[in-house]
């Protein structure tokens, strides 16, 4: 296994922008049962060898693929749970050695990637560098539209209803190799680690930080302090002296969606150094993640704020469009609701599947 390439900490992390002044720093709470209970959940899914996971890949295909997105491109789908431990003694040496380390809060997991080969039926398996480290051949009398031949059996029948465009319809849209499944391999003792060093965070998984480097000319969290007496949470905030525009504070809730929403507006008179008290920590969803910036400085002009343009829409604060289809980030983002990094024009088309009369569907556009 190749030593760790890259570190990433998923429960605080803070991102610093000179020129939007933000800063970033995640909050996140173990909840459910103590670290025992997790490890002995994540344990029941154990694999020993690589035949071992391919059957957790196939199992997690058999759970995904009836939901898979109805738009025909690849589906990049994690598996359940994400963290899949692993004795690595019986995996092939090819395999072992192709993995790549990634640093996860001080322990050592493999992100790695299957996916089954169109041509083949095989499921092949990549690392973090996307580079193959080993394929396990499909078996035999492997069918690759099982699941269509399942929930449509009268579809195939010599005298069926003779929908072979709802049946290429249905073998695209339910088509495992459109599916791309990943997994962060963890050995056991690491697993544990990780539990127990989740669960020995402070009430509300609060990390104290300190200030980090390029304060005097960004806005960064100096410090978080969770205040149990209080059940409140204590922000620290810092920025330049020569800064005197006032600061909102962002948060997410739905870190999947990655959709923010102002909390506050702050004003910066006086000094370089505020506090900002959120209260009633503990009936807060357990997973946040704040985010504050520049609550005035607008680059381009175009009514965004350069802070929610990097932080909320990722577009560019240099240009009022970004995409470059003549159509204003603004207009896309508040009016619109279009992407405004993506110059296609034309809005989504959302289509609805459901059985119907036994075996029909039914497309709306």
């Amino acid at each position: 296994m190749k030593g760790a390439r890259r570190s990433k900490r998923i429960l605080v992390s803070v991102t610093m922008a000179v020129v939007s002044l933000i800063a970033v720093v995640l909050v996140a709470a173990l909840s459910g049962p103590a670290w025992k209970a997790a490890y002995d959940a994540h344990m029941a899914y154990l694999v020993t060898d690589l035949q071992e996971l391919v059957d957790r890949y196939e199992a997690q295909v058999s759970q995904f693929l009836p939901v898979i997105p109805p738009e025909l491109t690849s589906c990049l789908q994690p598996f359940a749970p994400v963290l899949q431990p692993f004795e690595p003694r019986d995996f092939p040496a090819e395999f072992l050695d192709g993995l790549v380390a990634a640093d996860l809060d001080g322990v050592p997991v493999y992100p790695i990637s299957v996916l089954e080969d169109p041509d083949t039926g095989a499921a092949v398996f990549l690392n973090a560098d996307r580079e193959q480290i080993a394929v396990v051949p499909a078996a035999e009398g492997h069918d690759r539209y099982w699941y269509v031949r399942q929930e449509y059996p009268e579809l195939f029948q010599p005298d069926g209803p003779g929908e072979a465009q709802l049946l290429e319809d249905l073998m695209a849209l339910f088509d495992p190799c459109r599916m791309e499944l990943h997994c962060l391999l963890v050995e056991p003792k690491d697993l544990l680690t990780y539990l127990k060093t989740q669960s020995a965070l402070p009430p509300g998984g609060v990390v104290p930080l300190s200030m980090g480097e390029g304060s005097e000319s960004n806005l960064v969290f100096a410090d978080i302090v969770y205040i149990a007496d209080s059940n409140l949470i204590e922000f620290a905030i810092a920025y330049p002296t020569n800064f005197s525009n006032d600061i909102e504070i962002y948060v997410c809730t739905n870190l999947c969606e990655d959709q923010w929403s102002v909390v506050t507006n702050l004003s910066t008179e006086g000094t370089n150094y505020l506090t900002w008290i959120l209260e009633n920590a503990s009936n807060l969803p357990h997973h946040r993640m704040y985010s504050l910036g520049d609550a005035e400085t607008d680059t381009d002009g175009d009514g965004l704020l350069d802070a929610r343009e990097i932080t909320w829409y990722e577009t560019d604060v240099e240009t009022n469009d970004s995409d470059g289809d003549t159509i204003s980030d603004y207009q896309e983002v508040i009016t619109d609701c279009t992407d405004p990094n993506n110059p296609d024009t034309n809005k989504p088309t959302v289509w609805f599947v459901f059985p119907t009369n036994g075996f029909k569907h039914v497309w709306l556009p």
